[in-house]
């Protein structure tokens, strides 16, 4: 479901479609997409990281598990990546 389809679903009240809208945006952004604001609240810092990630063999790995494996495994690196950020003090 992309996510403008969601948005104007979830306008009309399927519940569903507001659950993908929730999961995809932090929580405030979300009830301004679906209440149809013209201007989102604007979050500002100072400073910002983008991180990018290039998992060597990724395709093949995930092809060979379930959807919840992937979804564990991905969430086990990126706890680690944010452990090491903020060792860093880079998040």
């Amino acid at each position: 479901l992309p996510p403008s389809d969601a948005i104007d679903r979830a306008r009309k009240g399927d519940e569903r479609a507001a659950s993908v809208i929730f999961e995809m945006f932090p929580r405030h952004i979300a009830e301004a997409m679906v209440r149809g604001d013209e201007k989102l609240a604007e979050d500002r810092s100072e400073a910002c990281a983008v991180f990018f990630s290039d998992i060597v063999g990724f395709t093949n790995i995930s092809s060979q598990l379930d959807a919840a494996q992937v979804n564990a495994m991905l969430d086990r690196l990126f706890e680690q990546f944010d452990r090491l950020a903020l060792t860093h003090g880079v998040y």
